[in-house]
């Protein structure tokens, strides 16, 4: 039978491999999100930005998942990222 004090490293290792699944999951998702929206982009715009790429990476999720669905409509990339 485990020590106490090996029962608590246990459990830390399981909370912390819970948590870097999560991290990982979140990150990956970005990763996609981004990846495709540059995508879009490039097909839409042809040429984009340094400014505008370095917005798209310090966006969250919900924001490029809204980004990614205004692209179909936007004229210009300044009415996209609504400057």
């Amino acid at each position: 039978m485990p020590t106490l004090a090996q029962q608590w490293i246990d459990e830390g290792k399981a909370e912390g491999k819970i948590e870097g699944k999560a991290e990982g999951k979140i990150e990956g998702k970005i990763e996609g999100l981004l990846s495709v929206t540059r995508k879009l982009l490039k097909v839409k715009f042809r040429e984009i930005s340094s400014e505008y790429i370095s917005r798209l990476e310090s966006m969250t999720i919900p924001q490029l998942e809204s980004l990614a669905e205004k692209i179909l409509t936007a004229k210009t990339l300044d009415e996209l990222f609504d400057i």
